[in-house]
């Protein structure tokens, strides 16, 4: 009944902006990622652009799955569909508040001394849209997004306290 009700959803349309939740199991039958892609590889009209949001790094990586997981994904997408974007952003700003505190405290994994190019939203969604609107400069292409200046997480952590 599910696959009936997404094909009928999908029936006409031009584009679909696709953003997967993050895996949290290890079996790629349970990931979003994989199942969604999955579905809409199978019911999207050939003449719809999907635009997906992957993750910075997305490689071959048994190791860490969900990275994995979303690679993977990403290969179907190039292999199977006619019309695609593929969105590979790195650290969301606005993520730093939902992921890394905890009350009035901030957490910080490990040393990280590496600076992550934080990216806002906002500027995520002005790509999205601009994929849309121009599909010709967009399609069939994979994208890595980052922000304007390279902070490590200890640093944005302060700068966001």
């Amino acid at each position: 009944i599910r696959e009936t009700i997404l094909q009928k959803a999908l029936e006409g349309i031009t584009h679909v902006y696709f953003h997967p939740a993050a895996t949290l199991g290890l079996s790629s039958e349970r990931s979003m990622d994989r199942v969604g892609t999955r579905l809409l590889i199978r019911y999207l009209p050939d003449t719809a652009q999907l635009i997906k949001l992957s993750e910075i790094g997305a490689s071959y990586n048994p190791s860490f799955f969900d990275i994995d997981c979303k690679y993977r994904s990403d290969l179907d997408i190039q292999e199977q569909l006619n019309c695609w974007t593929i969105l590979r952003p790195t650290w969301f700003m606005e993520s730093i508040p939902e992921l890394l505190t905890m009350g009035p405290f901030s957490v910080c994994f490990g040393k990280q001394p590496n600076p992550i190019w934080w990216l806002s939203c906002q500027d995520y969604a002005l790509t999205v849209l601009a994929c849309v609107q121009k599909p010709t400069v967009s399609q069939n292409r994979v994208f890595t997004l980052q922000g304007p200046e390279a902070y490590p997480m200890l640093d944005a952590l302060r700068l966001f306290n």
